[in-house]
């Protein structure tokens, strides 16, 4: 049940690798360490197995940052992720 994050620090996208139990959605928000929500992605049906979302960083201030991962089965799992430029 590990959230895998590549590559970390990353200058211009990231990828995270997860491990489904049963099909269906996933949300991940990202904060900053302030606790402000900064980006929130959906991805809608999902199938049972590993799966991977990508997403552009470009928008997104150089720092460190928390992300949530949040499953429509109850799964939330919590990363750390670093952006540099």
């Amino acid at each position: 049940n590990e959230i895998l994050v590549y590559p970390n620090p990353s200058a211009s996208s990231v990828s995270i690798n997860f491990e489904m139990q049963k099909a269906g959605d996933v949300t991940i928000q990202i904060y900053n360490y302030l606790g402000k929500q900064v980006a929130s992605f959906q991805r809608n049906s999902i199938g049972e197995g590993a799966g991977t979302i990508t997403f552009s960083t470009k928008d997104l201030q150089p720092g460190m940052y928390i992300g949530k991962f949040i499953s429509s089965g109850g799964r939330i799992s919590t990363f750390r992720l670093t952006w540099s430029k």
